[in-house]
């Protein structure tokens, strides 16, 4: 009995069950509208943009430093900025004392002068100038030497003869006048005496004249003249000998590095201003006036800061650090200027 009755049990759950599934798949429910249901809300889907700060902490500072050393040692006359100052570009910094450096600059205008004046020498028409005057040295030389050798001249001695008798003649002339007078007080500023004076030279010229027109050379006259000779021969010589191209070659070396030696001394003066190339902040000055430096020195002469461009350096944090991408706009604050970015 207790048997029947669970099998009939079962049997009424098993088609319950069969009928619940039939109505649920196999019989098709009338569709009911989302808006009729007070359940649901609806809203319109749209794209929009999600903002996310990442913030960090650091500093900021100027992207480079100039380190501004001379071009040329000296001693340094003026320092015309002080740290914290701000300059442009342009700016004289500091100066050194240019007395040394003008007068190399003066030296080295002169050695090239010379240089260029002697490659000119070698020139045709310089050189036949000193051809043309050579050869007047040497004939003047030589007469010279011939007079020597040849003794007095009779008509320089005739002549020579001649005038010291007239003047001989005028002086006695002179004296016998003087010596009329010559009891008076009043003598010396009479005509008379100063006729007198005046013939008195005359003579005395006279009798060198006559004397050196009679004069015979002497050894050592003879030789200085043959001296005098022998060196306008010679330089007459070498004139006439024609530049080489090794020797046009040498004046024209001599030149071009006169030109580079005047023009490292303009370069060592021009060096003597230490001129910022950027505008920015002056952070160091390390010189004072009248100390030495050098152009090979290792410290700098002073130290620019270029504010053109600025670096920001900060540490963001491992967990934001997948949120920054490169050319990204960020907004900064600085202590110094509350309130603004």
């Amino acid at each position: 009995m207790k048997r029947i009755l669970f099998t009939v049990v079962i049997l009424a759950v098993l088609a319950a069950a069969g009928w619940y599934g039939y109505q649920t798949y196999f019989t098709t429910a009338e569709p009911k509208s989302l808006a009729e249901d007070p359940g649901v809300e609806i809203v319109t889907v749209g794209s929009d943009t999600i903002e996310k700060t990442v913030s960090a902490t650091g500093s900021i500072e100027p992207e480079a430093e100039v380190e501004m050393k001379f071009e040329t040692g000296g001693t340094v006359d003026e320092v015309l900025v002080k740290q914290g100052q701000v300059i442009t570009a342009g700016t004289v910094l500091a100066k050194l004392d240019t007395t040394d450096l003008e007068r190399a600059v003066r030296s080295a205008q002169i050695d090239l002068d010379q240089a260029e004046a002697n490659l000119k020498q070698l020139s045709e028409p310089e050189l036949a100038e000193k051809i043309t005057a050579a050869q007047a040295a040497v004939e003047s030389a030589q007469l010279d030497l011939a007079e020597l050798q040849d003794g007095p001249d009779p008509d320089d001695v005739t002549k020579a003869e001649v005038t010291l008798k007239q003047n001989e003649i005028t002086l006695q002339e002179a004296q016998w006048a003087y010596d009329q007078v010559s009891y008076r007080g009043d003598v010396g500023a009479m005509s008379q005496s100063n006729d007198l004076q005046d013939a008195t030279l005359a003579y005395e010229s006279a009798v060198a004249d006559y004397n050196l027109a009679v004069k015979e050379a002497t050894p050592a006259e003879l030789a200085s003249a043959r001296s005098t000779l022998a060196n306008a021969k010679s330089s007459l010589a070498e004139l006439l000998q024609e530049p080489s191209a090794a020797e046009i070659a040498a004046q024209q070396a001599n030149v071009d590095k006169a030109e580079l030696n005047l023009e490292e001394a303009l370069a060592n003066l021009n060096g003597a201003d230490l001129v910022a190339p950027t505008g920015g902040v002056v952070l160091q000055v390390n010189i004072e006036p009248g100390e030495r430096v050098m152009d090979d020195a290792d410290d700098a002469a002073l130290t620019i800061a270029d504010t053109s461009t600025y670096l920001l350096k900060m540490e963001v944090d491992e967990l934001d650090i997948g949120q920054v991408r490169q050319g990204q706009k960020a907004a900064v604050t600085l202590d110094s200027f509350t309130g603004q970015t």
